[in-house]
């Protein structure tokens, strides 16, 4: 599913993710037309649509196989007591593993007003899915409690991703029941009918915020299994608060390191993983998240992504520059014909003693790497794909996400 939500007004998160909530869990939403039509019948809570841009919003539910999104993805929403605020929500998708029934959580969130709006992800609920959750007609800036909190009772770090009283104009949502993306038009960025904001204003985190990444991916190892207790799923790292893959240009021009000891270096994590170290041990430990080391096919950044080298000494590594930031840069077509074209390449990921898996997989989406302006669209193998920008230096460096619209 592909949602552009805007407003020509600025809106607080929590009426963002009150109507994307809606849209998940009503299948038979596959256009706005059909929101707008839910609106009157089911009687929508007028804030939740004041100011909305109908025009310039877009929905489109038509996903197959990877990008198909069906009943094994739900949400719920909720709001806490008076005290913490009329800014409060807490937002819960649930999805399934792909290879398996387990199922695993993304809370999304704000506690109390005057608070960051905090994701984390686990598999463990204080309350059942199935509680009550905030009615579609209840207003959105009220103090009462609306629905029962499920909370979130394992998980990662918890990673800040929109600043304090931040507002925006637009909300970009990929989900699938094998991966969700979302990132906000910050309202310092100014009402933009595109829904983004200007070149300059991308290199700032607070005016493009995000798009943040939760992915399941294809298991490579064999002890990587559900009957091991592992959740293959890749995300960012929740240690880089506020902040999402290209932040800085060193995600892809530096050596990185999936056991480094500095925990904000790879722009990744995983869920679940064994740990090999030390191998005197008596048996392998399931350890909890840990980054891991990001790459494009089987080319990693434990080598610099960006640059070359090459030497007759046996004892040297030789890698080659896999993404170029060289404007207007083209690579070869499939058909070798004599035209160029740009790169869509699949993110992966491995890690010290760990094969890792492929997001792009079961994911569907690819890394764009090509000159581009934000919301280029174009068609590849019968798809229409849409290029949001990644996070900060991500555009000025020609890579952005490029996401199925389906």
């Amino acid at each position: 599913m592909f949602l552009k939500l805007q407003y020509t007004l600025p809106k607080t998160p929590a009426i963002f993710f009150r109507v994307l909530n809606e849209i998940i869990n009503d299948g038979t939403l596959t256009s706005i037309s059909g929101i707008q039509d839910k609106v009157t019948s089911a009687s929508w809570a007028a804030d939740l649509t004041a100011n909305i841009d109908w025009t310039n919003s877009q929905l489109v539910r038509t996903g197959t196989g990877t990008t198909e999104l069906t009943s094994n993805t739900a949400s719920h929403i909720a709001r806490p007591a008076a005290t913490n605020g009329i800014d409060a929500f807490e937002f819960v998708l649930k999805q399934k593993v792909y290879d398996a029934s387990t199922v695993y959580y993304t809370s999304i969130g704000v506690a109390s007003t005057g608070a960051a709006v905090v994701s984390n992800v686990g598999t463990t609920l204080t309350n059942a899915f199935s509680s009550s959750s905030w009615g579609i007609t209840s207003s959105t800036t009220q103090s009462t409690a609306q629905g029962t909190l499920l909370g979130l009772t394992t998980g990662v770090s918890a990673m800040n991703n929109v600043a304090a009283g931040t507002t925006c104009y637009t909300m970009w949502v990929f989900l699938t029941d094998n991966t969700f993306l979302y990132g906000f038009t910050g309202s310092a960025a100014g009402y933009s009918v595109m829904g983004y904001p200007s070149l300059s204003g991308l290199q700032t985190s607070t005016t493009w915020i995000g798009p943040y990444q939760w992915s399941q991916y294809t298991r490579r190892d064999y002890w990587n299994t559900d009957a091991n207790n592992m959740i293959p799923l890749m995300f960012c790292n929740p240690f880089r608060n506020a902040v999402s893959f290209g932040s800085a240009a060193t995600d892809w021009t530096s050596v990185k390191n999936s056991i480094s000891v500095t925990t904000t270096e790879n722009p990744y994590s995983i869920y679940s993983y064994a740990e090999i170290l030390p191998t005197n041990g008596t048996s392998w430990v399931k350890m909890g998240y840990t980054q891991v080391v990001w790459g494009v096919g089987n080319r990693y950044s434990d080598a610099p992504m960006t640059s070359s080298l090459s030497t007759a000494s046996a004892a040297v590594q030789c890698y080659g520059a896999f993404i170029n930031t060289t404007s207007q840069n083209r690579v070869l077509l499939p058909s070798l014909d004599g035209k160029r074209g740009y790169a869509l390449l699949p993110i992966t990921f491995k890690r010290n003693g760990m094969l890792g898996g492929n997001m792009t997989d079961k994911s569907g989406y690819f890394l764009f790497n090509g000159d581009y302006f934000p919301g280029d669209e174009f068609t590849y193998n019968g798809k229409t794909y849409h290029i949001i920008p990644g996070n900060v230096t991500c555009q000025s460096n020609r890579l952005g996400w490029a996401i199925p619209k389906e």
